[in-house]
């Protein structure tokens, strides 16, 4: 599965809890799709409860980051979900 894919409807179906709590929610996929092995219903609810918790956490005006890359050196896939307390 394409973990940009993955990750990009998980962030729709989470979107209205961010616009509700006035949080921006922002992204940044990887060029090239990023292929991995792996339970998409898991992978899902993983990538879903770090959204809720950045939702829920982060005060009106702040700001969710969410990226997609692959790891040059390891080539392992990588998934961050940042809020902006994390990069004060």
């Amino acid at each position: 599965m394409d973990l940009n894919e993955l990750v990009r409807g998980t962030m729709d179906d989470h979107r209205p809890q961010f616009e509700r709590n006035e949080v921006r929610l922002e992204s940044h996929f990887a060029a090239e799709p990023v292929f991995v092995h792996g339970d998409w219903h898991r992978l899902t609810q993983m990538v879903g409860n770090l959204l809720q918790n950045t939702a829920k956490f982060t005060g009106p005006g702040g700001c969710t980051r969410v990226s997609v890359s692959t790891d040059t050196d390891t080539k392992w896939a990588v998934v961050r979900v940042a809020e902006s307390i994390s990069w004060l």
